[in-house]
């Protein structure tokens, strides 16, 4: 056990040596005697001997005489030599001294009076003493060791106290912590480091919010009032974390006791209840405020502004916007660029644009973010003409455009069918150093697999691999999708591996495309399998996901297997929606059973559902292919009253139905109210009256039409 103590390399003294020789010699010869005279030798000698060693100021006889004696040696003695290791700087062996100490007396045992009646008031010393104590959990004594030292002026390292703070906090002993604030902080003075700060984040992060709230309390009782710039920052920590409850709370305290809350303060707690669409707390803040005679600032402003443009409420919006212009605040670029991401959100472009031309009239110029925004809205409603303009007046001006301007305007000319423009501005990015993300290039891809350029897309998504794009969920499922629909079911299975490879999990998009592809190929046993293992891997399927599978079967006439899913998707809670109970109805329809088809469309009102213009072209086609036209027409003429306009297939249905059952004039007068009310007729419509007319043997209408 002695032989695992740490000692010095140095050479023990010669003298020394010898010494201990005797003494061991002087030991077997009483043992063989008497063991109360070798008590009584130890007990006079040892001591004497380990103070004369001490004396000498050379520490590694004292320790090595210490390893043989300690049990003998009495504290004062032991209290003298851990001073002589400090003074050394030999911590480590200290510390071990010191637990023999506190093996030998017990931690009842009081070494603070020790080490004050045999050394006087050494700071060095009473720092270990400090220490030590900490680290075998005595946190009174330790406090109250840093108390005299504070009272007597002896200097404590900062570390020292920030980790007796720090325990102090572990062990929520907020009274001490309150009852030493003032000592703690004179210990820190002039160090660069605030104990309130400190102390009250440590008890927030532990979780302890009320005691954190009561050590403020009782520092201010106290007569210690923190800096309100210091609670600021508590509080913003607190927001960042999402904490808004214990901000508000610690926000309440503040208000009851002070520091008395400033303007940042409200903006900090109005900011956070603005992002959790909390506008009512926002506006209670702002209220509050006001009746604390406390002028909101232009931030403040922005935040309740902009908050109220993002949740829709855009005329309150615009109340609080004059409401800041009346009261000679001087909005600033944020604002208005807030204003118009708001209106263009909705789809207002023209309030936008109203208010990208009050800005210039109060003399901001727009920035990035400004002409982005405004370039999305105008994109959005195919106005590219004008977005073009803006994009030459942010170049014009030497400005960089960011991501966001570049995605707005390929998005536009995507969406509008100009690929090449969209590409050109791909390239363009690249020239200028912009690193192209996921977004944009699930833009064009996107718009490549919309024109069924389903080769371009997948050599466009590799080469962007290669230039290390990270994709996303989106451009998988896209990309799919387009495979899907063109039957490349080789190229859907490769990207639906690959989609492992990048750890990217397939969600009810990706199932509901690979199902809507394989039922299109007609393997409707591998759709149900696809569908019940989605199921297995806690994935729900949506109402699209069933309709796709239901759609499936039925046009694979598996009529039986489609009603059972549609009781499996009422049983799991998915509400059927229109598009669902077309599927029903035209499979009623093929199924040649009008009569179910009809029950069902008048429970559709009791269902809570609109039937749409592709139900009534449904149960019109059931009519005219069992030769109800009448029903068919008086059908047509209910969609004026229900607001709905026919479309093409409408008309087409109609027409070729009368044209059929050599009704002509019932034909000429459905393509006249087609001419009427819109959409133009195509090649479709003159062949069924051609054909009409030539089955009537009406030649010469035949060719008029022709």
């Amino acid at each position: 056990m002695l032989s695992s103590w740490p000692c010095s390399s140095s050479k023990v003294l010669l003298k020394f040596k010898n010494l201990l020789t005797v003494l061991r010699s002087i030991n077997k010869c009483y043992c063989s005697e008497s063991k109360t005279h070798i008590s009584d030798l130890q007990l006079n000698q040892a001591n004497a001997i380990l103070a004369n060693l001490i004396k000498t100021n050379n520490p590694t006889p004292a320790i090595q005489f210490f390893k043989w004696t300690h049990n003998c040696v009495s504290s004062p003695n032991i209290a003298q030599l851990i001073h002589v290791l400090l003074q050394s700087d030999m911590r480590d062996v200290a510390s071990h001294v010191y637990d023999k100490m506190v093996i030998q007396f017990g931690k009842t045992y009081n070494f603070f009076r020790l080490f004050r009646d045999s050394l006087g008031d050494f700071g060095c010393d009473y720092s270990f003493l400090i220490e030590n104590y900490v680290r075998i959990g005595k946190i009174d004594e330790s406090v109250d060791i840093f108390a005299y030292m504070s009272d007597m002026g002896i200097y404590l390292s900062p570390d020292l106290v920030q980790r007796l703070m720090s325990c102090l906090v572990d062990s929520n002993s907020v009274g001490l912590l309150a009852a030493q604030y003032y000592k703690l902080c004179r210990a820190m003075r002039g160090k660069g480091f605030c104990v309130y700060e400190f102390l009250m984040n440590g008890l927030l992060r532990k979780g302890v919010i009320e005691n954190a709230f009561h050590m403020h309390r009782q520092v201010i009782q106290r007569g210690f009032v923190p800096n309100i710039v210091t609670c600021n920052k508590i509080l913003k920590r607190l927001c960042i974390n999402s904490q808004i409850g214990n901000a508000s709370s610690l926000f309440d305290v503040l208000l009851l006791v002070g520091p008395k809350p400033n303007v940042v303060t409200f903006s900090t707690l109005i900011n956070a209840f603005c992002k959790e669409a909390k506008l009512e707390k926002a506006f209670q803040l702002y209220n509050l405020m006001m009746e604390m005679d406390l002028v909101p600032d232009l931030i403040i402003y922005s935040i309740l502004i902009d908050g109220l443009f993002k949740a829709g409420r855009l005329k309150e919006g615009n109340e609080l916007l004059l409401t800041a212009l009346d009261r000679g605040l001087k909005l600033d670029v944020v604002v208005f660029s807030s204003v118009m991401d708001a209106y263009v959100g909705i789809g207002d472009v023209g309030r936008a644009v109203q208010t990208y031309d009050r800005m210039l009239n109060e003399g901001f110029l727009p920035n990035v973010i400004s002409y982005s925004i405004l370039i999305k809205g105008l994109c959005q409603q195919g106005r590219l003409v004008e977005a073009c303009g803006l994009f030459g007046q942010v170049l014009i001006r030497g400005l960089e455009p960011s991501l966001l301007t570049y995605s707005s305007l390929i998005d536009g000319f995507c969406k509008s069918g100009k690929l090449r423009d969209g590409f050109s501005l791909y390239d363009n990015m690249i020239k200028r150093g912009l690193k192209p993300d996921a977004v944009v290039c699930s833009l064009l891809i996107n718009g490549l697999c919309k024109q069924g350029l389903m080769g371009d897309a997948l050599r466009f998504f590799f080469q962007s691999l290669r230039m290390a794009l990270i994709p996303n969920l989106f451009i998988f499922n896209t990309l799919m999708d387009g495979c899907c629909r063109l039957k490349r079911a080789t190229d859907t299975v490769k990207l639906f591996m690959l989609m492992g490879m990048y750890n990217i999990k397939p969600d009810v998009i990706t199932h509901t495309v690979l199902i809507r592809g394989i039922t299109g190929q007609g393997s409707l046993s591998s759709a149900i399998l696809l569908f019940f293992q989605m199921l297995k891997r806690g994935s729900t399927p949506d109402v699209i996901t069933y309709s796709a599978i239901i759609h499936g079967l039925f046009k694979g006439k598996n009529v039986s297997v489609g009603l059972q899913m549609f009781k499996l998707m009422e049983r799991n809670g998915v509400a059927p929606d229109i598009a669902i109970y077309n599927v029903l109805l035209n499979m009623l329809i093929k199924e040649c059973n009008l009569d179910a088809a009809l029950k069902l469309f008048g429970q559709l009102t009791d269902r809570g559902l609109e039937p749409d213009i592709i139900t009534y072209n449904t149960i019109i086609c059931g009519y005219c292919s069992l030769n109800r036209l009448d029903e068919a027409v008086q059908l047509f003429e209910k969609l004026t009253c229900v607001q709905l306009k026919p479309n093409f297939i409408t008309f087409t249905i109609l027409i070729d139905a009368f044209c059929k059952e050599g009704r002509m004039d019932d034909a000429i007068m459905m393509f006249s109210k087609m001419l009427e009310k819109g959409p133009k007729p195509n090649v479709v419509i003159y062949s069924c009256l051609i054909d009409g007319y030539f089955k009537s043997q009406n030649m010469r209408s035949a060719f008029e039409v022709y």
